[in-house]
């Protein structure tokens, strides 16, 4: 029988089959040994603060007031912190972590509570820090964030004022000069902020806008950008059930290009989280999912299974944990699951990649411990997913791999197994899974589909295997390139002959995050 150049399928035909849900991968996290950090911690940064490639963890301290650094270790264990002390400043809170000046070394800014005041602190290299500058902003800040709110290339604050129920923009200029806008008054008691384009879809002419949870008016207030760093209200959205929002963030959860919010609330017995999509100019009817605890006070938002799609991680005061919603295919967000924290106090958190698995991870704050409780992310890498169907020799080809998908090892492989022998097939790969019916299989990639490599013969015993060369095309160069922190989608498609008809299968997917 002769192999055909390509694979049959077309786009009106995958269009028409019925799509059948992705087998749900879960989310799991390590909770790690708890990390002495200093007294009181108050919020807390991963960056790479001195240059090495690794992040480093950065904290807040409210007695004594100062900044905490902690480095990362092999395997990933943190050092002892290093103290920066913050003269002058009570009660510190929030943290960033912008390159002020423009030399590649993140430095800090961190708002002092009780002396209405934004302290910046420049890095010197190796994650010393010394001060910069004090800056008064308005009464009682307590959260801050950080973009380009100008357009001018250098990073600006914006600081919400949680006795002052305002916000402040402080503009810097890039050459150590920072210009502080009058304050603009919003609902009482702000606390979260979040940085987004609220208003059209993201662009390059578009100046981020800003969103503040507005604790004691039960609202979300939206204040728009315009064009110069001066902050306009525009809209309010009201938070369901007459509660008190604390953590928002802002991202494009439907990936529409346009910024969304997330904000978490509780009050009157509710513990939720209520997702505003953008409709490009406002913002539709809150969607509200239950979080898994009680007083949610945190939120972020990062892809923590990698399915291309955005979920929610949030710390929950009164219940001492750290709870995670998983964004479903239809845009609902599922409860993942809830780890304990071994202490109370906790009310911030941070995400990233902490230990260089290509995976989010999460780290908290815990107050009265004087702790930081990371949550290293489980999710497998590389792991199977959907499922083959029974072909002509038994119940299914499997597709597995051998070696690590780190292109300096440069051992990975995938092999084939249970396939009917003597029989042609295809390795396959494309960047978004799915699983859908296709010829006897079930296919379990989006297209667009690149075939890998040519044709190959499946062995007596039905197996096969192939081998990767990172070294040359297209596996280590070119847009199809498999680089550190890519993620693939893999398949094996082969010939088959099912109840005596000439056809063709498919095994299970591999899906697999490239390291270094």
């Amino acid at each position: 029988m002769k192999l055909q150049s390509t694979i049959p399928w077309s786009a009106c035909a995958l269009a028409a089959t019925v799509l059948v849900s992705v087998a749900r991968a879960q989310i799991s996290f390590d909770v790690a040994d708890p990390v002495f950090c200093g007294n009181f911690p108050q919020d807390v940064v991963a960056a790479d603060l001195d240059g090495d490639g690794v992040l480093e963890l950065a904290v807040t301290l409210r007695s004594p007031p100062r900044i905490a650094v902690l480095h990362r270790n092999y395997p990933p264990k943190y050092s002892d912190p290093t103290f920066t002390p913050l003269v002058g400043a009570r009660y510190p809170i929030g943290l960033v972590a912008p390159d002020i000046d423009g030399d590649g070394l993140p430095d800090l800014a961190v708002v002092s509570r009780d002396t209405d005041e934004l302290f910046v602190l420049h890095n010197l290299g190796a994650a010393h820090y010394v001060l910069f500058e004090r800056i008064a902003v308005g009464d009682g800040p307590s959260e801050l964030d950080i973009n380009d709110l100008d357009g001018d290339g250098d990073l600006d604050f914006v600081v919400s004022n949680g006795l002052g129920n305002s916000v402040t923009v402080v503009l810097n200029d890039g050459a150590g000069t920072f210009s502080v806008l009058p304050a603009v008054g919003i609902g009482a008691s702000p606390k979260s902020l979040a940085v987004g384009c609220f208003g059209y879809a993201r662009g390059a002419l578009r100046l981020a806008d800003v969103a503040v949870a507005d604790h004691d008016s039960h609202a979300i207030s939206v204040l728009r950008n315009d064009g110069t760093g001066v902050l306009v209200p525009a809209e309010t959205l009201s938070i369901p059930g007459f509660s008190h929002p604390e953590g928002l963030v802002a991202a494009d959860f439907n990936g529409d290009e346009r910024d969304d919010l997330a904000a978490c609330f509780s009050g009157a017995g509710l513990h939720k989280v209520a997702v505003f999509h953008n409709l490009g100019g406002s913002f539709a009817a809150p969607l509200v999912f239950n979080v898994g605890g009680a007083h949610p006070t945190h939120l972020a938002a990062a892809d923590f299974d990698r399915d291309g799609r955005l979920d929610l991680a949030m710390v929950c005061a009164a219940s001492q944990c750290v709870t995670v919603l998983r964004q479903n295919e239809d845009g609902v967000f599922d409860y993942a699951g809830a780890w304990d924290l071994p202490g109370t106090g906790s009310d911030h958190l941070a995400v990233a990649d902490l230990d260089g698995s290509a995976y989010p991870d999460i780290v908290a704050t815990i107050d009265a411990g004087d702790l930081l409780q990371p949550l290293y992310n489980l999710f497998a890498n590389p792991r199977s997913y959907g499922y083959g169907a029974p072909n002509s020799v038994g119940f299914g080809a499997e597709l597995a791999w051998r070696g690590s998908p780190s292109v300096g090892a440069g051992d990975f492989a995938l092999t084939v197994a249970g396939a009917p022998g003597q029989r042609a097939g295809i390795f396959l790969r494309g960047m978004t899974g799915d699983l859908r019916p296709f010829q006897s299989g079930y296919l379990c990639i989006a297209p667009p589909i690149v075939r890998m490599g040519a044709p190959v013969i499946l062995r007596d015993d039905g197996c096969t295997e192939f081998v990767f060369d990172f070294a040359g095309e297209p596996y280590g160069t070119g847009v199809n390139a498999l680089e550190p922190g890519s993620a693939w989608n893999f398949q094996f498609w082969y010939r088959d002959t099912l109840k005596g008809l000439a056809t063709s299968n498919l095994t299970n997917g591999v899906r697999a995050i490239f390291l270094p």
